[in-house]
């Protein structure tokens, strides 16, 4: 409603100044600054069609001077952002104003075609053959500036994401830079999922290996235990069309790892050295990936290797040092390694990216470490986030049960354990534990002594055959 408002006072104030004088380049200069002040920007140019020569002319500005403002002040569609925008727009058929109303504006003085944004994203989208676009815009207060983006798909018009950056001006270029790695991280997975879940744009029987990927996302988002093991046979194809495709390396072995945290495969030492081994490689065939050293990292953290875990995150950060995954996975390290409060800033810093890739389960995480510091009521409160996301997450589950433990809240504590062993009723504590490599003996105690006191079991002498070897959500 403010924006709609602030449109319409400056409609009004145009027409006012359109009336007022009939000097025209006094009048293009009004609407120059009054422009400016309505949108709040430090500039503004005002363009006049030329219709015998189709060409566009800059006759007043508002922040600096014309003849310091371009070198070029005529120009034709396609040219700059003006014109780009001219032509996409198809001006002047989009926009028509009949000179003999231009002082008596009526509800006919100018016919807007309804369509025109989407005409113009289709157009922008037709003229540079893409499949998606991003727009935004930019604003600036004192030394600080935001800006607004969204991820459209121009066939339907669908907005797939929207975010907003607020940084310091400082240095300019440093700034664009940060921006730019910014929006680039946090489009990248929104473009992965609306890819899988698209239909094929070719209606060729060949398969290629980026079919085979995309096909096994678009079943590792839907995140029951039935669809990540069909994806997993997907990225597996993916990769033997094309051994070299580092994503879905990497993204294999995520989702190697996710299945034994959520006790969906069996960690045996057989799939724990097939994942180190694919994100390893993953790494090598892409060594300027962020994602794949942040799944080595996660990889290294859960099999206790802190030192290898640490370094990998922290190259992570620094090929991407915006991409709130890598100081999520940085977190995780901080975390097995007994620096809860270290993590809890990391963790908290990527669950506020409002991020719902399921790579990332920053809530699952941040309940281990406020329980470990012994913040027991956060603890359950993210562990009732996570639960919300997947009612039936091991680690949730089971971090919940000690988190109302440790509360005294023993009635509830129990039915959580019950919970817990209906969705898992091949789990004991000893058995679980055994796969947790928390650096720290005090912090393996600690949980322990949460999960025993909720009432699930210490150890069983018989243990049901496909009961998995679960692992911890480090």
């Amino acid at each position: 409603m403010q924006d709609a408002a602030r449109h319409l006072a400056l409609l009004t104030k145009t027409i006012e100044v359109v009336n007022s004088s009939l000097d025209l380049q006094e009048v293009m200069e009004a609407i120059a600054h009054e422009t400016a002040a309505a949108l709040e920007t430090d500039a503004c140019f005002v363009y006049l069609y030329d219709e015998r020569a189709d060409e566009l002319v800059l006759r007043a500005t508002h922040g600096t001077l014309v003849e310091d403002a371009t070198k070029a002040p005529r120009m034709r569609r396609g040219e700059g952002i003006t014109g780009r925008q001219m032509h996409a727009l198809d001006f002047p058929r989009c926009l028509v104003a009949p000179r003999r109303q231009l002082h008596q504006p009526t509800r006919s003085t100018v016919r807007v075609c309804s369509n025109c944004a989407r005409c113009a994203v289709d157009a922008a989208a037709r003229e540079i053959d893409a499949t998606y676009l991003i727009q935004g815009s930019v604003r600036r207060a004192a030394n600080k500036i935001r800006v607004t983006a969204e991820l459209i798909a121009p066939e339907t018009g669908e907005q797939l994401w929207t975010g907003r950056f607020d940084r310091d001006i400082g240095d300019l270029f440093a700034m664009q830079d940060e921006l730019t790695t910014s929006l680039s991280a946090a489009i990248a997975a929104e473009i992965y999922r609306a890819e899988a879940s698209a239909p094929p744009r070719s209606s060729s029987n060949d398969i290629t290996a980026w079919d085979r990927f995309l096909k096994g996302l678009s079943y590792y988002y839907l995140q029951t235990k039935a669809d990540v093991a069909t994806s997993i046979e997907l990225f597996k194809e993916a990769l033997a069309l094309d051994p070299t495709l580092s994503i879905a390396r990497a993204y294999l072995a995520t989702i190697q790892v996710q299945g034994i945290q959520l006790g969906w495969i069996k960690g045996t030492r057989e799939v724990w050295d097939s994942t180190m081994a694919l994100a390893e490689s993953s790494v090598r065939l892409d060594p300027r990936s962020s994602f794949a050293f942040q799944i080595l990292a996660y990889v290294h953290a859960a099999q206790g290797h802190y030192e290898a875990a640490m370094d990998a995150a922290k190259r992570a950060v620094n090929l991407n040092p915006y991409d709130m995954g890598a100081r999520g996975v940085l977190g995780v390290c901080h975390l097995v390694s007994g620096e809860h409060r270290h993590a809890i800033e990391l963790f908290t810093m990527a669950a506020q990216s409002g991020s719902n890739d399921p790579r990332y389960q920053w809530a699952a995480v941040n309940a281990f470490a406020h329980y470990l510091l012994g913040q027991y009521d956060a603890s359950l409160s993210w562990a009732r986030e996570q639960l919300y996301v997947n009612p039936n997450h091991l680690q949730a589950l089971a971090i919940r049960a000690a988190a109302l433990a440790q509360l005294g809240r023993t009635a509830e504590a129990v039915d959580a354990a019950e919970v817990l062993l209906s969705n898992y009723p091949g789990l004991n504590v000893d058995r679980y534990l055994r796969n947790f490599r928390w650096k720290l003996p005090a912090d393996i105690a600690h949980y322990r002594d949460g999960l025993v006191k909720a009432g699930v079991p210490l150890g069983q002498l018989t243990i049901v055959e496909h009961s998995p070897a679960l692992a911890a959500d480090s």
